[in-house]
């Protein structure tokens, strides 16, 4: 149970922060219509390497078409007890379905971003939710 509620509060200090946390890189498209909200936190083997992969996150947003808002950012250090700091950044996209959702899991450019980052990545966490607005 303790392992669950310490998921849950992270993923709402993810939500609750990326927009403000310091070397955010925001872009938005279609907001009031997302469907599904995708969220990953890495852990670096580097934590050095976090702004090239902000920016090399950033740059899925103009590639693909069917991200609806990005969001991403480095970890904000709060002191507040139970809240998960092992991460070093943080992404959340918007999609208006599911569809467009599956349709930028297989788009060449994440892809590629998943091949050149994996070997730099000690772990990460996904967080798929469906938040309403469009359909499938």
């Amino acid at each position: 149970m303790a392992s669950h509620l310490t998921f849950v509060v992270a993923a709402n200090v993810v939500f609750s922060t990326l927009g403000v946390v310091p070397g955010c890189a925001n872009t938005h498209r279609n907001r009031s219509s997302a469907a599904l909200l995708h969220v990953v936190t890495f852990d670096l083997a580097d934590p050095g390497d976090a702004s090239a992969l902000i920016a090399d996150s950033r740059m899925l947003a103009l590639e693909i078409p069917t991200i609806g808002d990005l969001r991403v950012g480095t970890r904000l250090d709060s002191k507040r007890p139970g809240f998960d700091q092992s991460f070093d950044v943080a992404l959340s996209m918007e999609f208006d379905s599911v569809k467009a959702y599956e349709a930028y899991l297989v788009h060449p450019a994440h892809v590629r971003l998943v091949e050149r980052w994996t070997p730099f990545i000690e772990s990460l966490r996904v967080i798929d939710a469906e938040v309403g607005g469009g359909g499938p």
